[in-house]
């Protein structure tokens, strides 16, 4: 329990300092969409790129678990598609981006940071988590189901 809380807790602390630091007006509201741009934009693209220009393209690229990834991934997106047609009766915009949101996980954000903890940094477990290999069958989906909603 005292492991996964020495991994865990930095990440909390880190948030809530900035909760901490919002709230007390160090930073405005106004700044977060600031903080955001860098992060999604400049940040986290030179994480990731820095995670994987550091090891050999072997360690990055698993076969075997990016096909288990991607097929858990298809298949959270499908069933959640399917009930949000079927169960729900919404809409393929609606439901597409339901289907987007149940497998889109938050890896980058919070998985990231746990699996640098958690895995040595010579380990050769893990890397292929943060590949973005899912982006563009998901913007694909997206595009089609707000044509086929134009029709």
């Amino acid at each position: 329990m005292l492991e996964i809380l020495a991994i865990t807790s930095p990440i909390y602390l880190v948030v809530l300092a900035g909760y901490l630091a919002t709230r007390s007006g160090v930073f405005l509201r106004a700044d977060m969409a600031i903080f955001g741009k860098f992060v999604l934009n400049l940040a986290l693209p030179a994480l990731i790129f820095n995670a994987l220009a550091q090891r050999h393209i072997s360690d990055v690229l698993h076969p075997t678990y990016l096909l288990a990834y991607l097929g858990g991934s298809v298949l959270a997106m499908t069933t959640a598609y399917l009930v949000g047609r079927r169960l729900c009766g919404w809409d393929r915009t609606r439901s597409t981006f339901l289907g987007m949101g149940v497998s889109c996980s938050n890896s980058s954000f919070i998985g990231y940071p746990i699996l640098l903890l958690m895995v040595a940094p010579g380990s050769r477990r893990g890397a292929g988590t943060q590949c973005p290999h899912r982006k563009p069958a998901y913007v694909a989906a997206a595009a089609r189901a707000g044509r086929e909603r134009a029709r």
